[in-house]
C-alpha cells in the first residue's frame, strides 16, 4: 500500500462505527484492531506501478472467469477491512455489502505497493493477515523506490508459502494461480525513482 497511514479518530469503534464512517466521509479508512485508519495519497511512482498492475492484469486475464479490482475494493480480513492496491478474484466472488460498501472475502492474488511509510506494515502485520486467507495464492510486493518485487506464493491452501526475490527489469512474475505472467519491466514501465540532493537514486 503506497499511501500514507494515520490514525483517525484515535479511538477504538464497532464494524457498524467504522462503516457509517467510510459511508459518510470522503476520506477512505482501513480498519484494523477496532481502529480506523485513515490514508492519505500516494507518490507518482506508486500511482504509476499501480496502473501498470492494473492494465498487465486486465490484458493477461481478459475473457477469464477473473476479476481485477484496484484499492476502491474492501478484503475482510478477520476483524480487519483493508484495501489493497490491487486484486484478483476468479470464480465467484464472495460478496457482502455494507451501507453500500462491498468488501470481498476470497481473494486469490494481492498486490502491494511498497513505500517507506508502509513498508513495514505491508511486509509483517498485512502479510501473516493476507495468508492466513485460504483462498489467497499469491501475494506480490512491489518496491517504488527500486526495482524489487517479493513474490510469496502456493498451490493450496494447506501448502507452506514459498518466497522469489525479483530485482532485474529482466526477471518474471510468474501466478500459477490464474497461469499469468508479468514482466518486472512492464510494472515499472515510466516509473522515475526518487533521488537524493545530491541527485542519486534512493536505494
Amino acid at each position: 500500500m503506497g499511501n500514507m497511514p494515520t490514525v483517525a479518530p484515535k479511538k477504538r469503534m464497532t464494524e457498524d462505527e467504522y462503516f457509517s464512517l467510510l459511508d459518510s466521509s470522503v476520506q477512505k479508512y482501513e480498519y484494523w484492531d477496532g481502529v480506523a485508519v485513515a490514508m492519505s495519497g500516494a507518490s507518482r511512482a506508486h500511482s504509476s506501478i499501480e496502473s501498470n498492475l492494473n492494465f498487465r492484469l486486465r490484458l493477461q486475464l481478459g475473457g477469464r472467469p477473473c476479476e481485477t479490482h484496484g484499492s476502491n475494493l474492501a478484503i475482510r480480513l478477520m476483524d480487519s477491512y483493508v484495501f489493497p492496491d490491487q486484486t484478483v478474484v476468479c470464480g465467484e466472488p464472495e460478496i457482502f455489502t455494507v451501507r453500500g460498501i462491498d468488501c470481498l472475502r476470497n481473494p486469490m492474488a494481492i498486490f502491494e505497493v511498497l513505500s517507506p511509510s508502509t513498508r513495514n506494515n505491508d511486509e509483517t502485520t498485512k502479510m501473516l493477515a493476507y495468508t492466513r486467507l485460504s483462498s489467497l495464492r499469491e501475494y506480490v510486493l512491489v518496491d517504488s523506490q527500486k526495482v524489487f518485487v517479493k513474490h510469496y506464493s502456493r498451490a493450496s491452501a494447506n501448502q507452506v508459502w514459498s518466497v522469489l526475490l525479483l530485482s532485474t527489469m529482466a526477471d518474471e512474475i510468474y501466478l500459477k494461480s490464474v497461469d499469468a505472467r508479468l514482466g518486472v519491466a512492464d510494472l515499472y514501465e515510466r516509473v522515475e525513482f526518487p533521488t537524493s540532493t545530491d541527485g542519486e537514486e534512493i536505494y
